[in-house]
């Protein structure tokens, strides 16, 4: 409103003194009154056509601020992908869970982030590694470090053809499912131990 708003005044109006002058000149000195009178009638319909639009305007600009705030501060990394795989856009959490920024990570491709035997699969679904199907998926990342991050992914693709995942870090479930793997494998072997002892 604030960029429009002065050429939707200065516009008018200046095309009006234009005309009038015009007018004026060629002797006609009772149609530059008729046509000021269009000039400022048109000049308030523009500025208040223009107030709605940018009202509306503002309103999806506010919306979309807010559900960006919303991804921007989510538990799980959120990617967003083009069809052929290459990386669109990633959240601050997503930047985290690769230990890089956002600028390095937009245009690459999603495989080139997954550890080198999770590749292939992602791989053949295009040039940048675009995934082949949606739902639930474990993997491994790779960290810019070099160390490698077992995840879940929700992924799902989007009415306009992207792809969208939300990538949670699940390290800590699976030492906890090793530990609960151990704790069973350990009492597995009590059990014979006394088994093999009553005998």
């Amino acid at each position: 409103l604030r960029r429009l708003g002065v050429a939707a005044l200065i516009g008018p109006m200046l095309l009006g003194y234009v005309c009038s002058h015009l007018l004026v000149t060629f002797g006609m000195t009772s149609l530059p009154i008729d046509y000021g009178v269009f000039v400022v009638g048109s000049t308030v319909t523009s500025l208040v056509l223009l107030a709605l639009m940018t009202g509306r305007l503002d309103d999806t600009y506010r919306a979309r601020a807010r559900t960006q705030a919303i991804i921007d501060h989510a538990s799980d990394g959120v990617f967003i992908s083009a069809r052929d795989g290459r990386l669109m856009d990633v959240n601050a959490q997503g930047c985290t869970l690769i230990g890089t920024t956002r600028d390095e990570l937009v245009g690459k491709g999603f495989a080139e982030l997954l550890a080198e035997d999770e590749r292939p699969p992602f791989l053949r679904g295009g040039v940048a590694g675009a995934p082949l199907a949606v739902g639930f998926v474990e993997t491994r990342l790779r960290r810019r470090d070099g160390a490698v991050v077992p995840v879940e992914v929700s992924a799902a693709v989007l009415p306009d053809g992207r792809w969208q995942a939300f990538i949670r870090d699940i390290t800590e479930r699976k030492e906890s499912e090793r530990r609960l793997m151990q704790a069973r494998e350990a009492l597995a072997e009590a059990n014979r131990r006394k088994d093999a002892f009553l005998i």
